[in-house]
């Protein structure tokens, strides 16, 4: 039986969506409960964090969260390479590319740049980016 399969939504944060500019769009973050709408849903992790932080709201916490990851591109098929790797083979050694330093380390930036601004424009709250220890490697 699928009667008690649905997860229910709830709306926590609703920002500017940056890819349709042009009109009244919006991107919705919402909370997720199973059926009866109270017991947060199994990976429903926020619910967690707001616990904790109410708890201790007279110590004025912050919360905050590091995405890391590579931007990649198809490489034939369904392969896909981090971006600016080689076409065969593997990059330098990592070292040279942490936080980006230089045009031939910042692989991407462009890319990361424009999702930044993105951000920016929903109004989201971020601090940064930096290109991270491999070529195409970056976080938020």
């Amino acid at each position: 039986m699928t009667g008690d399969s649905e997860i229910w939504l709830k709306p926590v944060c609703m920002v500017k969506d940056p890819f349709r500019q042009n009109c009244d769009a919006i991107l919705v973050l919402c909370e997720t409960f199973i059926h009866d709408k109270v017991t947060p849903a199994r990976f429903n992790f926020r619910h967690v964090v707001n616990k904790i932080m109410e708890e201790a709201k007279e110590h004025d916490p912050w919360f905050g969260l590091e995405q890391e990851f590579f931007i990649t591109e198809k490489n034939g098929g369904f392969h896909a390479r981090p971006y600016g790797w080689p076409k065969d083979g593997y990059p330098n050694p990592q070292g040279q590319y942490y936080c980006g330093v230089g045009s031939s380390n910042a692989l991407g930036r462009e890319i990361m740049e424009r999702a930044y601004r993105c951000m920016i424009y929903a109004g989201l709250k971020i601090a940064g980016i930096n290109g991270e220890v491999a070529p195409g490697q970056w976080e938020y």
